[in-house]
């Protein structure tokens, strides 16, 4: 299983939330989660070979890539205005979509 496979894969949903949640800012904030998950891939790599061998659950994998978000520089949608309510909330949406790729790559 390719962690690169499995994010390029995750990155056509995050593409759509994105231009769901804020419309002509998606391919800014598109390029704030690569920039993440460029920053993240040995840690993401990690998790899900952990994950693969039954070490780690969703719920755990979720929780370590949620604390692991918090610090993204989510730039695009900061320069733009955009209240952090609304930028967690695309967080939360972010990490839903990378975890059931994840396990849904394992299963």
């Amino acid at each position: 299983m390719n962690i690169d496979e499995i994010l390029q894969g995750a990155m056509v949903d995050v593409v759509n939330l994105a231009t769901d949640s804020f419309g002509d800012l998606a391919s800014d904030t598109e390029q704030d989660i690569i920039d993440f998950t460029n920053e993240s891939r040995e840690k993401l790599d990690l998790w899900t070979q952990a994950a693969a061998a039954g070490f780690m659950d969703d719920e755990e994998f979720a929780f370590l890539l949620g604390a692991r978000m918090t610090n993204a520089k989510m730039r695009a949608l900061t320069r733009a205005g955009i209240v952090q309510t609304r930028i967690e909330h695309f967080r939360k949406g972010v990490i839903d979509i990378i975890v059931k790729a994840v396990f849904s790559a394992i299963a």
